[in-house]
């Protein structure tokens, strides 16, 4: 496979596209309800892990340890009604505020600055922060996935490193396969409509973003004729009946579809092809 550089370099360009499909762009400075009840903030950090909230609580100065742990044992717990009791992001921030008040008063649970929330993730040498974490996951994944060759710094690593940063990197079967037998269709196929088991428009605005990043040609204006193929053999009558009931299933999916210029691109291939 062709791997794309990034527009600018990879360190550079990783944090500005994580925070889009994470925040829309907005780094979060205060906790909220991430939309199943776990407390989250910054860039998607969510606090139920041990080793994002151990390095989050570093980052804002806490120190003491029975205000750590009873910060713990709060932001450990899933707060969606069914696990835990339900709470919204208001509830979230008094209740953590007021945790704080009590162990040094005055204090609030939020980060000073956005340029802090960045620091976190980079880290003080630009690839040892919170970042770190899910770079290695990615190495792991191709590794025990049998995928014959390191994933440089490149736009397609920017994708599995989001998809690795919000647990999914495990949910397709087929998209390490795509991957390691150079089928960028299949592989762009996996990630845009095999990956949001929940069937989420959110999620879904989010794959289109990582697919499109991945992109469905190593480049789209001269194609060649094995990706024609792989394209055609894709996007095959039933493929595409499984897209339809699939895009079906996501609540006002508008935006959320494979747009007629994509299937305009793929019929135009498949004429090519046949030619």
């Amino acid at each position: 496979m062709n791997f794309k550089s990034t527009t600018g370099s990879y360190l550079d360009d990783r944090y500005p596209f994580i925070l889009q499909v994470e925040e829309s762009g907005n780094p979060h400075l205060t906790p909220y309800n991430d939309g199943i009840g776990w407390v989250t903030m910054g860039v998607g950090f969510n606090l139920s892990d041990d080793n994002v909230r151990s390095q989050v609580l570093a980052k804002m100065g806490v120190s003491d340890t029975t205000l750590i742990q009873k910060l713990s044992d709060y932001l450990k717990k899933q707060y969606d009604g069914i696990h835990d009791e339900k709470k919204d992001t208001a509830t979230m921030q008094v209740d953590l505020n007021n945790i704080m008040d009590k162990y040094t008063p005055g204090a609030t649970f939020e980060f000073a600055s956005t340029a802090q929330v960045k620091e976190l993730f980079d880290g003080p040498n630009g690839n040892d922060g919170l970042a770190k974490t899910y770079e290695d996951r990615v190495n792991d994944w191709a590794q025990n996935k049998g995928i014959p060759f390191v994933i440089p710094p490149s736009q397609e690593r920017l994708v599995l490193l989001s998809l690795a940063y919000n647990g999914a990197l495990n949910a397709s079967t087929q998209l390490a396969t795509a991957i390691s037998s150079d089928n960028r269709a299949e592989a762009w196929y996996q990630i845009r409509f095999a990956t949001n088991s929940s069937r989420s428009l959110g999620l879904q605005n989010r794959r289109d973003q990582e697919s499109d990043l991945f992109g469905l040609y190593n480049d789209a204006t001269n194609v060649s004729d094995t990706e024609a193929k792989n394209t055609f053999r894709v996007f095959n009558a039933e493929r595409l009946q499984t897209i339809e009931t699939y895009l079906g299933q996501i609540t006002h999916s508008n935006g959320a579809t494979l747009s007629s210029g994509e299937l305009v691109v793929i019929n135009q291939q498949l004429t090519r092809n046949q030619g």
